[in-house]
């Protein structure tokens, strides 16, 4: 995926980014003003303030979560043309679990538009919905499925947004940006199912810390 197109107005990826983050964790109370660039309305958000130190922390550690989806994704990356194997969507998954799809969703999405960007892809906005998508899609089953044993709650929740966000929504951009035939892209089901499997396991590994688990979403 060597080319990308752009769908960001220019100087405003900082404030979509900025704005895209606090809206998981901010709440009720005192407002906040983004000063965006011309063509984008100032974005209002607010925040309880006996709330502001926890909210703090959740954004301090999903931008934590974005930097390290980024590093996976873009350094520790084994790459064979269009099929890639990397640990990038692991932070995302790890987000949607402890605080919840629309995070997991946040953190795919803010770590996929900067990733790219730093490699000086343009942004394609399919591709950028895919990587979103798989911490959404985890996280809503992480959240319906809570009378599971923790595995197989972990294995149906992993194998299922990276079903949504990688075989079919990344899939898709394929065909359609790049033109990639579909037998071509049947291939890449196996990479996903890999990648699948091997993120279940260290997730299961990271919520079997107390800390981890103490926020993770039951």
């Amino acid at each position: 995926m060597q080319a990308r197109r752009s769908a960001a107005l220019p100087g405003s990826e900082s404030c979509w980014i900025h704005a895209l983050l606090c809206a998981v964790c901010h709440r009720e109370g005192v407002s906040i003003w983004l000063d965006c660039p011309p063509g984008i309305p100032f974005i209002r958000r607010t925040v309880d303030m006996n709330d502001s130190k926890t909210s703090v922390r959740t954004l301090t550690m999903l931008a934590l979560l974005v930097a390290m989806s980024i590093v996976f994704s873009r350094v520790l990356s084994i790459s064979t043309g269009f099929v890639r194997f990397n640990l990038g969507s692991l932070p995302v998954l790890l987000a949607a679990l402890l605080f919840g799809p629309w995070a997991g969703f946040a953190v795919g999405v803010v770590a996929d538009m900067i990733g790219g960007v730093l490699a000086g892809y343009a942004i394609n906005p399919l591709i950028t919905l895919g990587a979103g998508a798989i911490g959404l899609v985890a996280g809503y089953a992480w959240q319906k499925l809570p009378n599971l044993r923790t595995g197989l709650r972990l294995q149906i929740s992993v194998l299922l947004g990276h079903f949504v966000g990688s075989m079919v929504i990344n899939s898709l951009a394929l065909r359609i940006f790049y033109g990639y035939a579909w037998s071509v892209l049947l291939t890449r089901i196996p990479n996903a199912i890999v990648l699948a499997a091997v993120n279940t396991v260290l997730l299961r590994i990271l919520l079997e810390n107390r800390s981890l688990m103490k926020l993770a979403k039951k």
